[in-house]
């Protein structure tokens, strides 16, 4: 069975010490003395450390949260079974607690990861499957996906044949996730095909998304590519 995000990022987490010479706090206040202005420039500088794309990029997600893991949180589950028991001293708090009905553990077993809100949709099997296929660009997808959701509020991520759909609520984009990198293609009628936008290679996406972009680094998720994604959505759906 296939790691979750939580578990691969307590290996990694547990691992950076041995590996690093320094623990996730250490690293958090390096980089918070550092004071870059923006994340482009901590992702720069964690490889230059010699962190990979992707963890480098995890690390500084991380310190965007506060330094809290993103996958932090524990099954509701798992705190109810930690909860310590009414004290029979104090019948009055035994009775309060039995006033409240619990909160039935099928319905909040899973995980609330510290995530972009496109997350919410990671537990549909077909869009996890996409996703993995990004394999160490996981991480910018991600990025990608949670920038995409502030550019366009309401925007839902979901699994097409191939491609990962974005509408809100009608297909404005597409991502086409692989090992060598992202491709986002857009609807963008007429507009012309100046770099870094291109004819859309996406195989079973829709002609109307006729645009792309080839994404290969965290930098190139930026404002003027979320000015192309509202450009598709507007279009779209006013």
């Amino acid at each position: 069975m296939a790691k979750d995000y939580a578990e691969i990022e307590q290996e990694f987490i547990a691992g950076l010490k041995g590996q690093t010479g320094k623990d996730l706090a250490e690293w958090m206040a390096l980089i918070s003395g550092k004071a870059f202005a923006n994340k482009n420039d901590t992702i720069d500088w964690l490889r230059l450390q010699g962190f990979a794309f992707n963890w480098a990029s995890w690390l500084e997600r991380i310190h965007a949260n506060g330094g809290v893991p993103l996958y932090a949180d524990k099954p509701a589950a798992a705190v109810v079974k930690k909860a310590p028991a009414p004290r029979e001293t104090k019948p009055e708090k035994t009775e309060k607690a039995a006033s409240v009905a619990p909160t039935p553990v099928t319905a909040v077993s899973r995980p609330v990861a510290r995530a972009p809100a496109a997350e919410a949709h990671n537990s549909d099997v077909a869009l996890q499957t996409l996703i993995a296929a990004a394999k160490g660009y996981q991480p910018l997808y991600r990025l990608l996906a949670s920038e995409i959701v502030r550019a366009v509020p309401g925007a839902t991520l979901t699994a097409a044949e191939s491609y990962i759909c974005v509408g809100n609520p009608k297909e404005f984009a597409g991502i086409e996730t692989g090992a060598k990198g992202l491709r986002l293609a857009l609807d963008l009628g007429d507009r012309p095909f100046a770099p870094p936008l291109q004819p859309s290679k996406l195989a079973t996406a829709p002609k109307r998304l006729s645009h792309m972009i080839v994404l290969d680094d965290a930098r190139k998720v930026d404002a003027a590519l979320m000015d192309l994604v509202r450009a598709a959505a507007a279009r779209v759906n006013t």
